[in-house]
């Protein structure tokens, strides 16, 4: 049997093998992909053991965190270590993670993304990875207000909402935090520039 059917017109023919060109592309993507995260597990397993057994592992990226990982090969809605954070989170307490919790777990999370964006990196048939995810990422701060907190519950992609968070903080490091988050979004924000050289 055929793959491209024989009594097809050229212009079908050709229509046809686009189509299933695409199909091996994306096929070929969704491999490499697999490949990579579970190539970037198993390096954040053996650098941190201590959270892989405290489960930030294959089931926790597989399930509960699948949704953002599919989204680290797309830089325009690239997940930030807090989501990570926060749907690990999930897996223990349906209360509000506190500040203590989330400084805790975002050295191993950002680290996660990090060994991911490389592996994806390397990866040849996945064009460019989400490398420029990592320009702008900051680490958010020790012991966030409560204002912070919440922000990071909702874990906005809008860039109004965190240049509306950074102008009732008080803290300079969290504002910058906020601006950052905001010019991740939107490389073009003036009001996030501007912002950051006030500080």
């Amino acid at each position: 049997m055929s793959i491209i059917p024989i009594d097809l017109r050229p212009a079908d023919l050709f229509a046809h093998t686009l189509s299933l060109h695409a199909w091996i592309v994306r096929s070929l993507s969704h491999h490499s992909f697999e490949r990579a995260q579970t190539r970037a597990y198993r390096t954040f397993a053996e650098r941190y053991p201590i959270w892989a057994d405290s489960l930030f592992d294959q089931h926790f990226l597989r399930h509960v965190a699948a949704p953002l990982i599919a989204r680290c090969l797309h830089p325009e809605v690239h997940p930030v270590a807090e989501e990570f954070v926060l749907a690990w989170w999930s897996q223990f307490s349906k209360q509000t993670i506190g500040p203590r919790e989330l400084s805790a777990a975002l050295p191993a999370a950002t680290a996660f993304l990090h060994i991911l964006d490389a592996e994806l990196g390397f990866s040849p048939t996945l064009k460019g990875g989400s490398s420029a995810s990592a320009t702008i990422r900051s680490e958010v701060p020790a012991n966030p207000s409560a204002l912070l907190v919440a922000a990071l519950h909702e874990s906005s992609n809008i860039e109004m909402d965190w240049l509306w968070v950074a102008k009732r903080l008080v803290d300079p490091i969290e504002q910058c935090y906020c601006y950052q988050r905001a010019l991740y979004i939107n490389p073009d924000s003036e009001e996030a520039r501007k912002g950051l050289a006030r500080l």
